[in-house]
């Protein structure tokens, strides 16, 4: 019995996945995506109470397989949603790519794509991930960047923390002292992509005897880092 309902799970989510796939070829690079232009405007409470997102075929299927209610937290998987659609849509026009993307989901099973996305769309909390996601997976399409790639990239967009990623927009070399700044240097630093360049040694050799800078001294140094080869192309990326 118990293997039966694992088969069935498993059945419902393939029947779920095509048809999500089947509702993505209309969808991608259409016009009816211009119903959510606006969307990072509009309140979770305009999204409980106005059920237009129901009227975009993806969402609409979302809606239904995965039993999406009608409370704060479900309202804000929608939002997230639509910005991703939102930036994928507007993005695909603006740079000529709407015929090339929309082709992609018709030629090929991308149940793959699919199923990670959504993964990683409901994990994300805040909406500009979404956004960034879109343009992650556009570089993807675009063949900038491999599968394997895609997944780093976006794995490290889950680490961000608010206005990590305005830092390191912000400039290729930073400088500055120990408390200035410094967690989130450090924080792009663990994520390989920032590195602290070692400008000075902390020893020397004086009459043959080696001799170490004050720690309480090297503390008070200015550090530079700068942006890795990854930190480069995560800019590059996301714009």
């Amino acid at each position: 019995m118990k293997g039966n309902l694992m088969v069935n799970a498993e059945e419902s989510t393939k029947a779920g996945l095509s048809r999500l796939q089947d509702d993505a070829r209309p969808t991608i690079c259409s016009d009816s995506l211009e119903l959510i232009s606006n969307i990072a405007e509009v309140g979770l409470d305009e999204i409980l109470q106005n059920e237009f997102l129901k009227d975009i075929p993806v969402i609409s299927s979302l809606v239904s397989i995965y039993k999406i209610g009608n409370n704060i937290h479900n309202a804000h998987l929608l939002k997230k949603y639509a910005c991703f659609l939102d930036e994928f849509n507007r993005d695909s026009f603006e740079n000529g790519s709407w015929n090339k993307y929309k082709q992609y989901f018709e030629e090929s099973n991308r149940k793959r794509d699919i199923e990670y996305l959504l993964i990683l769309l409901e994990r994300y909390i805040e909406e500009d991930k979404a956004r960034r996601l879109a343009k992650i997976y556009e570089a993807y399409l675009d063949k900038e960047i491999s599968w394997d790639d895609l997944r780093l990239f976006a794995e490290t967009l889950d680490r961000f923390l608010p206005g990590d990623y305005e830092m390191l927009r912000e400039k290729e070399t930073f400088q500055t002292l120990r408390g200035r700044d410094a967690e989130v240097l450090l924080r792009l630093t663990g994520l390989g992509l920032l590195i602290e360049d070692i400008h000075r040694q902390q020893w020397d050799v004086v009459d043959t005897t080696l001799i170490f800078d004050d720690p309480d001294e090297i503390e008070k140094e200015e550090r530079v880092y700068r942006r890795t080869e990854f930190g480069n192309r995560m800019v590059s990326i996301l714009g």
